[in-house]
């Protein structure tokens, strides 16, 4: 734990300070519950690899996360939605060069008195990998 101390408080002459600044150079220790950037990427692909159509916009933004834009075509009695997202690759993945940027586009058919389903995803990269 860093402790953090306003800066009106500093006492230079105190040799604590020496030590809180060896605990803030060191950085914070990893925290073994929150995962790491790969691990969110490859659970989200292998989500996109399981969607079919009974795939609900309910279940797509709880794996995906929020969408970045959304886009919606009204037709008669019923609308199309389209939701974009983009991911950067960690520079911790293998086979991916680091930098490279992830888009997807997952389309919903919407009805009135009915959740939106997914029609179609679509990707810049394969999904029938490994």
């Amino acid at each position: 734990m860093v402790l953090v101390m306003p800066l009106g408080e500093i006492c230079l002459g105190c040799w604590e300070w020496g030590i809180w600044l060896t605990l803030g150079a060191m950085g914070a220790p990893a925290d073994p519950l929150v995962p790491k950037k790969a691990d969110i990427l490859a659970q989200r692909i292998a989500f996109l690899r399981r969607i079919n159509g009974d795939t609900t916009a309910f279940q797509v933004r709880e794996h995906l996360g929020q969408p970045e834009r959304i886009s919606r075509q009204l037709l008669f009695r019923q609308y199309r939605e389209q939701w974009f997202w983009q991911w950067e690759a960690p520079p911790d993945r293998g086979k991916v060069p680091s930098g490279q940027v992830f888009q997807v586009r997952v389309e919903f058919h919407c009805s009135p008195n009915q959740e939106p389903r997914v029609r179609s995803v679509w990707t810049n990269f394969p999904l029938d990998g490994p």
